[in-house]
């Protein structure tokens, strides 16, 4: 009988501590729920601010409604496979139109002043060129320094104006600004896709990527 009472009670502990693991402030049930409130969160307010989000610089279509806002860094080596895919894309879909904002890790040390070199040049009509630059020249993550090899590639008439800014730090507070924003959107990674709908995390395939714009154009207006 004893025994009985002894394995019953043990039994009932097991259970109790199972659940506290389980459902206990630091459990992963109440994480995951956690998670997934913060997500539907990020989510509404994507939906309902995805006309100010998406006035970041455009890549793409640069008429008509932008698609997908896209938040990169320039030192991610998964944003560099992200910008391939999307590159490709631009080629056949000319009317694709993805709005870029900066989130440079605190990981990265030279991706600030990538995105900076990036909003200088942005401010001089060519954004563009200055994203697929610093994507295919990645010697400057090694030596800050050769941004300015980067710069001198540009085709950019003055390009003294670029380095002027870049020098004084001129856009620094726009940089900052696509920080801000990403961070109040909940944005912790790079790259991170935000559609009309919702948010997607991580590296996406071409066939993912197709499938966002997709649902982002069905949304649109709606």
């Amino acid at each position: 009988m004893k025994n009985g009472r002894l394995g019953a009670a043990t039994n009932v502990i097991t259970i109790a501590v199972a659940a506290f693991l389980l459902f206990g402030p630091q459990g992963p049930i109440l994480r995951w729920l956690a998670d997934r409130k913060a997500t539907r969160a990020m989510e509404l307010l994507v939906r309902t601010q995805f006309e100010q989000v998406n006035a970041g610089s455009r890549l793409g279509g640069q008429a008509g409604p932008v698609d997908l806002v896209l938040f990169s860094d320039y030192e991610c080596p998964f944003c560099q496979i992200q910008d391939s895919i999307m590159q490709a894309m631009i080629q056949t879909d000319h009317n694709l139109s993805i709005a870029f904002r900066h989130f440079p890790l605190p990981s990265h040390a030279a991706a600030p002043a990538a995105a900076r070199l990036a909003a200088c040049a942005g401010a001089e009509g060519h954004f563009a060129e200055a994203h697929r630059s610093l994507f295919l020249t990645p010697s400057w993550k090694a030596d800050v320094a050769k941004l300015q090899e980067v710069v001198e590639h540009l085709d950019i008439p003055n390009k003294a104006i670029v380095q002027t800014c870049i020098d004084e730090m001129k856009s620094e507070v726009s940089v900052q600004s696509d920080l801000e924003l990403g961070r109040m959107l909940g944005v912790h990674a790079t790259p991170t896709w935000l559609y009309r709908t919702g948010v997607s995390a991580g590296l996406l395939s071409a066939d993912s990527l197709r499938s966002l714009i997709a649902i982002s154009r069905r949304s649109e207006g709606t």
